[in-house]
Formats: structure tokens, sequence, C-alpha cells
């Protein structure tokens, strides 16, 4: 009997502490339990120096470089700001450069809307400025709005409220309030002779 008596005593205490180790840890993690779902996946993270980049069958497709950064995990969004960047072509040549005082990147749409003095150049030379530039990949085109400005090698000079380019920049579409120049490249003095 005297062996019984020393195993319930046993299991008691074993029970009375489990029982009070529970009870403690919901104690202590009534904070956590009272935040709802909308809070824990609503966290923003800062980085400085910020480097991003995507590839697509181990080719390199873009890259970004920022000097400060947000990401959002409630709609997995990364916010950056001051920055700059390349677009790959499919034998990982730059085809487009660009810089901007902010942008946004989605993971879950791969979308990239940059804002705010955005410069960007194509490898055959033609530029575009815009206070807005939607990236929504190469399948697309990109769409350029608010005091759109499109140099392309000093031959043609437009400016308009909006435009779409295919991705390398050698098509384009403007709209709104559009003014195009078209120069013709002067011939050497000596050859007009």
């Amino acid at each position: 009997m005297k062996k019984k008596n020393i195993y319930i005593w046993a299991f008691s205490a074993v029970t009375i502490l489990c029982l009070s180790c529970f009870v403690w840890s919901w104690w202590v993690t009534r904070d956590i339990r009272a935040t709802d779902s909308d809070g824990l996946s609503s966290q923003k993270l800062e980085v400085k120096n910020l480097f991003l980049t995507e590839t697509k069958e181990h080719k390199k497709y873009w890259e970004m470089y920022a000097k400060k950064g947000y990401y959002s995990s409630s709609d997995g969004t990364v916010t950056l700001i001051d920055i700059i960047g390349n677009f790959y072509d499919e034998n990982e040549e730059v085809m487009m450069s660009f810089r901007s005082d902010e942008g946004r990147y989605n993971e879950k749409t791969k979308e990239i809307h940059m804002t705010g003095n955005i410069y960007v150049v194509a490898k055959e030379g033609s530029a575009v400025r815009a206070d807005e530039f939607i990236w929504k990949g190469k399948e697309e085109f990109i769409k350029a709005q608010g005091n759109v400005k499109i140099n392309k090698n000093n031959d043609i000079i437009t400016s308009s409220e909006r435009a779409y380019f295919s991705t390398d920049l050698t098509r384009f579409k403007i709209e709104g309030n559009s003014v195009t120049n078209v120069y013709k490249k002067n011939k050497n003095i000596a050859e007009k002779k």
C-alpha cells in the first residue's frame, strides 16, 4: 500500500505542476492572444541599403537598389526610397536603366510602380521622364503618366500626359495634350557644297 501512495502523490505532484505551468503560460501570453490576426499580418520591416533582384530561368530579369525600404507583410509590398535599377534582356544585357524618388514592388502581382522624378534610359538611347511609371512584365506595355517627356535620340521629342512603351522603349504611344517635334539631322556643311 505504501508504494501505491507514493505513486499517487508523485502523479498528483506532476499533475499540479503541469496545471500551474499551463495557467502561468496562459497568463503570460494574454497580450499575444488579444492581438487579432490582422495585427500580426500587417507587420512592417524597415531596411537600409536594400538590393532587390528577380531572375527567370537562372537569368537576371531586373535589379533595384534603394537607400531605404519598407516591407509590409499584409500585402507583400516592398516600398523603396531613392532607387536606381536596370532591366535586362534575354542575353542578360542591360536594356533599360532608371532612377526614381520612390517605388513599390508587389511580390504577388510582380508589378513595379515608381513615382517622383523618374528618369529612364534605354540601351538604344531613348530617354523618358515622367511622374509615374508602371511596369507589369515583359509581355505588357510600360505605362508612364504625368508630365511625360520622351526624347528618342534627339530625332523625336514629345511631351504628353500619358505614354505606353514596349519594354525596350523602341515603340511608344502618347495620349493627352501631346506635343511632338521631329528633327532632321543636319548634314555637314562641307557636304552641302
